[in-house]
């Protein structure tokens, strides 16, 4: 196939104005095929998901790369779902050759013509064969200096998208690129490398906080459970509890906002430490935490919400601990003591989270320096449980006799959870 495609491209070389032609013709080609194949092998419903929608997330995120072909499923981000295996965790991106070669002329000063990429690429041109549309060795060397001139632009602007390179007519439009990097979804969150390897690559070795990727293929366990997170929305108002952290999931909808009350909260502890969740939710606060350094205990929520609670931790790649309400008095002394205490707004239900009853027995069984708590959010729910509801200086009152912190200050307030209280 490859030979036959050199032939073809061979004879195209010789028609100039037939070759500028037909390229465009023959991408939009791809793209109808990849839509009519969509027709039929229709992936599931999921009303929360854009296919077409740019991911933003770390390049460091993507430490692992699939096998699978790409020119057969390459369709712009179409969004096609498909199981098996290829999302195995046994290719790391930093044993790619093409990141070796760049790592080696990014971080070392090394020449393309002295990588290994290089050298196979010459022999690939002596059998005949194009490499990425480059047919001779001047062709190859004028393609290298555009990806030299690539890693200057990024160094010094940060990666733009290729429209807007393409607008700039700059020497990086000679590398004819039309989309963005690829990505693929393993069945367990993971974020796996497809295509654009030397773009990936500059951006790992450059610093680059953000990199726009196209999601072109999910796993069918991946897609499967973004079905269950869009029932769950469905019963519940068309959102979920609280914002969520994958960069394939930041954008559905959640029943609250939680930056600005993480933000007062960590602009109110000098330095990591250890922290015991009392209403961790889907884990928005865990997550956020973990990724500061923070050493993190949730106590396990009721079972439907436990299910989120732990699939989001393993998709977002965090390693908080979850623990049982069952199980405190098991715990050692080392093992109940906790510099931070939380019980902020989780945007549940007052019947899928634990009853006023089971976190003041849980806080009197453990030990907390500080307790960060919005009272107003945790009772005023209480009613559905069949408790007694207490007031909010109640409640602070009694948090105060289970901690032993007496010492309370208001932080703030907010529409959504009321005043955060912090006692100490």
């Amino acid at each position: 196939m490859q030979k036959a495609k050199a032939r073809v491209g061979a004879w195209l070389r010789l028609r100039p104005r037939l070759f500028s032609a037909l390229v465009p013709l023959y991408r939009s080609a791809q793209r109808l095929r990849c839509r009519c194949l969509l027709l039929v092998c229709r992936p599931p419903k999921d009303r929360f998901l854009r296919p077409h929608r740019l991911l933003s997330l770390p390049p460091s995120d993507i430490e692992y790369k699939t096998l699978l072909p790409g020119s057969a499923l390459r369709g712009r981000g179409c969004g096609w779902v498909l199981g098996g295996d290829w999302d195995a965790l046994e290719h790391p991106f930093v044993n790619d050759r093409r990141y070796r070669a760049v790592r080696d002329v990014v971080t070392s000063g090394s020449r393309w013509q002295d990588t290994e990429e290089y050298a196979e690429a010459l022999e690939s041109l002596e059998k005949g064969l194009p490499v990425r549309h480059c047919w001779t060795r001047e062709e190859l060397d004028r393609r290298y200096d555009a990806l030299d001139g690539l890693v200057e632009t990024i160094r010094r602007e940060g990666y733009l998208k290729q429209p807007e390179l393409r607008r700039r007519r700059t020497r990086e439009a000679q590398l004819r690129r039309q989309d963005e990097i690829s990505v693929a979804i393993g069945r367990h969150g993971d974020i796996l490398y497809r295509d654009g390897a030397h773009r990936l690559a500059i951006a790992k070795l450059v610093g680059i906080p953000l990199l726009p990727v196209e999601a072109e293929l999910r796993h069918s366990g991946w897609m499967e459970f973004r079905l269950q997170i869009e029932r769950y929305g469905t019963a519940h108002g068309g959102r979920v509890p609280q914002p969520l952290l994958h960069p394939d999931l930041d954008d559905i909808p959640a029943a609250e906002g939680c930056e600005t009350r993480y933000r007062t909260v960590i602009e109110s502890l000098s330095a990591p430490c250890t922290v015991l969740d009392l209403a961790p939710g889907w884990g928005y606060f865990c997550q956020r935490l973990e990724g500061r350094g923070f050493s993190c205990t949730a106590l396990q929520p009721p079972p439907e919400i436990a299910y989120f609670l732990a699939k989001l931790r393993r998709a977002c790649n965090r390693s908080f601990a979850i623990i049982s309400k069952d199980v405190l008095g098991a715990l050692t002394d080392g093992q109940r003591a906790f510099d931070v205490g939380l019980l902020l707004s989780d945007g549940l239900s007052a019947g899928a989270r634990l009853s006023v009853a089971e976190v003041l027995a849980a806080l009197s069984s453990m030990m907390v320096r500080q307790l960060f708590v919005e009272p107003e959010a945790f009772v005023g729910r209480v009613a559905a449980t069949g408790e007694e509801r207490p007031s909010s200086a109640s409640f602070l009152e009694a948090l105060a006799d289970a901690t032993g912190l007496h010492e309370s200050a208001c932080l703030g307030w907010s529409a959504e959870a009321g005043s955060l209280h912090r006692l100490h």
